[in-house]
Parts: C-alpha cells; sequence; structure tokens
C-alpha cells in the first residue's frame, strides 16, 4: 500500500470542524478533571459495544489512521483496495490530486460525517437511550445496519486514534504514529510517552502489553518506574487557556502544513472554524505569533520532562 500523501488543506479544516465538537468534549474534559481525560463507564461501555475499543492498534502506522477514515466512506474494502491500486501507479502530485478529487467526491466528505456522525455531547447513554436507538437501528434493513454500523465503527476509531495523535503533537512534538513504532522497535523512552498520551495502549497493543509484563517478571524497576511516572502525570500540565488552538496547531503540524502557512492564513483559518466561539479569540498575527511560540515551547518543555 503507497503512503498516502499529504492532504488538501480545505479537507484537513473541513474535516477538523466536523469533529470539533467532540475534541471540544474532549479537551474540556482533560482541564476540568485535573488534566487527564478519562471517558465514563457508560461511555467505555458504548465504545466497546461498538467493537471499536481495540483503536489504538491504529497507532501503529499512519496508513491504518487513514485507510480507517476510508473504510467509513466506501462501501468494501475492496473500494478501497481498487483505490490504492490506482494511486500506486501514480507520481505523488498525481497521488495527492487524484486523492483529494477523491474525497471531495465522496457526497461532500465533511457534510456527510455531519450527516451521520453524533457527537459524543449528543449521545443518550441512559438504558433508556440505548433501547430507543436500538429500536430505531432495527427499522434498518440488514444491509442498511451493516452499513450505518461500519460507519460508525470506522468514523468513531479514526476520531479517537486522530485526537490522541494530534494531543501527542500537542503536548510531545511528536504523533503517536511515530511513538508507538519507535517503542516497538526497543525505544523504551517512546513506550512511555505513547502510553502517556493514551493509556489505554498499554493492553490493546500485543508489544506494549508483553514488553510491560516482562518487565514485572523481570523486576525491571527503571522501566516501571519511569512507565509509572507516565500513566499516573496528567496529559496536560498547567492550564492551556488556547486548547483548541493548540488542537488546530497539532492538527496542521500532523498533516504537514503548519511551517508552509503564514500567521496570517492561520488566523483566517481560526475565523473560518469561528474558534473565538470557545474562547480561543486570536485578534493580530502578533498574538497568533505568540501562542505558536508557546505551542512550541511548551513542546520542548514536555520533551525534556522524561524521569
Amino acid at each position: 500500500m503507497t503512503t498516502i500523501p499529504r492532504p488538501n488543506l480545505e479537507l484537513v479544516i473541513q474535516l477538523y470542524g466536523s469533529c470539533l465538537p467532540d475534541y471540544i468534549w474532549m479537551l474540556r474534559n482533560i482541564e476540568t478533571d485535573k488534566k487527564w481525560l478519562r471517558f465514563s463507564p457508560r461511555l467505555n461501555e458504548f465504545i466497546k459495544n461498538l467493537r471499536c475499543e481495540g483503536y489504538p492498534q491504529l497507532y501503529q502506522d499512519e496508513k491504518r489512521i487513514e485507510t480507517a477514515l476510508f473504510r467509513a466512506i466506501f462501501p468494501t474494502d475492496d473500494d478501497i483496495c481498487d483505490l490504492f491500486q490506482e494511486l500506486a501507479s501514480l507520481t505523488v502530485d498525481k497521488q495527492t490530486r487524484f486523492l483529494n478529487d477523491c474525497l471531495e467526491g465522496s457526497n461532500e466528505l465533511g457534510q456527510l460525517i455531519d450527516e451521520k456522525l453524533v457527537h459524543i455531547d449528543d449521545l443518550d447513554l441512559t438504558p433508556e437511550g440505548q433501547k430507543k436507538a436500538k429500536l430505531e437501528f432495527d427499522k434498518l434493513s440488514p444491509e442498511e445496519q451493516q452499513l450505518q454500523m461500519r460507519f460508525v465503527q470506522c468514523i468513531s476509531a479514526f476520531g479517537l486514534a486522530s485526537f490522541y495523535n494530534f494531543l501527542s503533537v500537542m503536548v510531545h512534538g511528536r504523533k503517536l504514529t511515530q511513538l508507538v513504532p519507535e517503542a516497538m522497535q526497543g525505544n523504551d523512552e517512546s513506550f512511555c510517552l505513547a502510553v502517556h498520551i493514551d493509556k489505554s495502549i498499554i493492553h490493546q497493543i500485543p508489544y506494549f502489553k508483553d514488553r510491560f509484563a516482562r518487565a514485572q517478571q523481570e523486576g525491571d524497576e527503571k522501566f516501571l518506574s519511569s512507565v509509572s511516572y507516565r500513566l499516573q502525570s496528567p496529559q496536560l500540565k498547567g492550564r492551556v487557556r488556547h486548547r483548541l488552538l493548540y488542537m488546530l496547531f497539532a492538527i496542521l503540524e500532523a498533516t504537514q502544513w503548519l511551517n508552509d502557512l503564514k500567521h496570517r492564513e492561520i488566523l483566517d483559518i481560526c475565523d473560518q472554524l469561528e474558534l473565538d466561539r470557545y474562547d480561543n479569540r486570536i485578534e493580530t498575527e502578533n498574538a497568533l505569533t505568540k501562542r505558536l511560540n508557546d505551542y512550541r515551547e511548551a513542546q520542548k518543555i514536555n520533551r525534556l520532562s522524561m524521569p
């Protein structure tokens, strides 16, 4: 499977805008719950029932997260295989144009997601709410049920993995799709940084589970101490006033756009997404430049905080 080229900037903005309500919910939970992101037992049960609790396995390769999005959009995996086979025969420039045209033509990607996606804050996780949702689901034909379940499973896995991937860039300056493969090659520092961002990694990725168990069996106190420190350490230290702006920086950085955009252009993106509605108002380019410098400095500090 070929490496997917950098996505069109408008698609990046569109996807971020579609996911914004869920990212707001997650970041607010981090800010209010002692800088941790914790899901309620009912939400954890909901994720388990969707059979997407294994989403951390997507961190093992950047293409896995991207493929999860494609699996949500396309009705069968054969369609995705055909897409990647065609991409493999093209130059990088042609791959970029082809891929973006394909996504833009998929019933308008952002609109499709907005129509089908139920945001975390809107979920009725009470027994009554779940019973009502099941009754509505049962009204669908078997084919419609299969497509709906495929979409919800894949877009949920994509959304969760993407959020934590961007949060990792925000906190450590490196994506989980960088840290996890490094850890699996024997880098224990990357192991600790990865589980710091998404603690479920240690249970969902076989290498992490086995490495941790081996350290316990062998009494590797140095490694266990480092892991324990990260597992107990909040994802965000201190209050991040412009958390949605920092997340935008992380998304632009993860999609290889941040260094290529002028600060005026980033400010325009903030206006387009209406981030000022969420106490993230940045009035001038100078103010944005200061926030971007703060973002970079925070990454340096966090990278140096390894015990």
